[in-house]
């Protein structure tokens, strides 16, 4: 099993309204989500951006992605 990366990331978190709906986007990982509210766009993206990086360090792959993507650890 690969070792977790130990440090963090600073990652920006884009929201826009788009009609009736809140739109929520991770830009450095491209995980994106909406929602009726702002709050709950906020919160989902939040759970999306944690299982995604949770992914890439059960993968192996998240030092080789962060590099790949300019993502300073």
């Amino acid at each position: 099993m690969p070792q977790p990366l130990i440090g963090s990331v600073e990652l920006t978190l884009t929201v826009t309204k788009e009609g009736d709906q809140y739109s929520a986007i991770c830009n450095e990982l491209g995980t994106a989500t909406y929602a009726d509210t702002l709050r709950e766009a906020v919160s989902e993206l939040r759970e999306l951006v944690g299982l995604h990086l949770r992914g890439l360090e059960e993968e192996g792959i998240a030092e080789e992605f962060f590099r790949e993507n300019g993502i300073e650890i």
